[in-house]
């Protein structure tokens, strides 16, 4: 799809995205390579960097972080999950090959991973139950989808999602194992771990499917997503369309603004699966989702702390620049730059990276210096250049936002 620009001409933006590269160019710190906290998130910055900038003379750093990724793995690294491990490496390679960032050659010393990939999928979710996007069986999937092994992801995950389906009074669900403040049973809604991600994952297989399969998946989608519009609250009464988490002993509850949880990645879920389906009524419900969140403009009430895409300004700000270039809708468009000139605010620390860093509560360590995707400057500057620049970020298919 052509991609058009929220902002045009920023030269703070612009500064802001040169100490950005500057600073991952040089990384010597980050040890780890998962997509997620590692260098194969910083590798999807630089590769976009240098598309932005049209000039490919930095190509030397892209070459050491891939050296430094693939000695990790031969020095024994194998956590396999998406978020923190090989799923989301492989996934990586995949992506900057399908975008010609790289040569299809690369991604050979890591064919060697289907078995470990394929075996962790299936453990996950048949051994362990353990659907979640970022760290359980769910992730595999997305990469799966992309390669050799797509069918064999789609008849197994298709079969899971069947069979473990608790049927609703309207709809299908499924109980996360996601901790909570209590042990009760609960269904989580979010994009990250829970109903969300199960809906638009089952949107992207929609496309690979034929037959039975097509059947099948057609018929998970529609219960997830009639499960979900079931849990509609009065947003002018409590302040969102839906909850965090849905629990036995379920009352309306207020949910932060974020990518992660929240009406803000429900709502982008919701939009891709109408469109995906051609289903106009999921997308008009998306759209008056996510129009009545772009209203939510206070940092306080809506638990935004920093500025990583995860749960900061940045990822509210990619998600509605994300809905605004998938609609046309102004609305999205004027609380894209609200939530970029946010994020330019967030560059206050003189001891952080580019200016920024990523929260956590005191009790564990406080702000921290981050350079990754999901929290980190990575994928700050990544949303940063999808702002100004007339790329589609497409790398946002690992938030699951394309």
């Amino acid at each position: 799809m052509s991609w058009n620009i929220t902002i045009s001409a920023s030269n703070e933006i612009k500064m802001r995205l040169r100490e950005i590269h500057n600073q991952l160019k040089y990384e010597k710190e980050n040890k780890n390579s998962s997509l997620m906290s590692g260098r194969s998130g910083i590798l999807l910055f630089l590769n976009y960097y240098n598309l932005y900038i049209g000039d490919n003379s930095d190509s030397d750093s892209c070459e050491k972080e891939i050296e430094a990724i693939f000695g990790s793995i031969n020095e024994g690294f194998t956590y396999p999950a998406f978020a923190g491990g090989l799923a989301g490496i492989v996934w990586s390679f995949q992506h900057l090959i399908e975008n010609n960032f790289i040569d299809s050659d690369l991604i050979d010393p890591l064919l060697g991973l289907d078995q470990c990939i394929t075996s962790n999928h299936n453990y996950e979710l048949t051994q362990k139950e353990h659907y979640d996007y970022l760290h359980g069986g769910l992730g595999y999937h997305l990469t799966m989808l992309k390669s050799h092994l797509c069918s064999q992801s789609i008849s197994d995950t298709l079969h899971y999602l069947d069979q473990s389906a608790n049927k609703m009074t309207v709809g299908l669900a499924w109980e996360s194992n996601t901790k909570t403040d209590s042990d009760e049973k609960v269904m989580n809604l979010s994009l990250s771990h829970g109903l969300s991600s199960i809906i638009q994952l089952l949107a992207k297989t929609y496309g690979y499917c034929e037959g039975d399969e097509l059947v099948k998946c057609d018929e998970l989608l529609k219960g997830a997503v009639n499960y979900l519009l079931s849990q509609k609250q009065d947003a002018k009464q409590v302040g969102s369309y839906f909850p965090s988490w849905v629990a036995t002993d379920h009352k309306p509850a207020y949910s932060r603004l974020a990518w992660c949880y929240g009406d803000l990645g429900i709502g982008m879920a919701l939009l891709q699966a109408g469109r995906t389906t051609h289903n106009k009524e999921w997308e008009d419900i998306a759209v008056e989702v996510l129009s009545h969140t772009a209203g939510r403009r206070d940092l306080q009430s809506n638990h935004v702390m920093d500025a990583g895409l995860c749960h900061g300004t940045a990822g509210i700000a990619h998600c509605f620049n994300r809905a605004y270039n998938y609609t046309g809708n102004d609305l999205f468009k004027d609380a894209a730059a609200y939530w970029f000139m946010e994020t330019l605010k967030m560059a206050r620390h003189k001891d952080g990276l580019a200016g920024f860093k990523a929260w956590r509560a005191e009790k564990d360590g406080g702000l921290y210096k981050d350079t990754g995707l999901l929290e980190g400057i990575a994928g700050i500057g990544l949303s940063l250049i999808s702002v100004i620049a007339p790329i589609e970020p497409k790398w946002d298919e690992c938030l699951l936002l394309s």
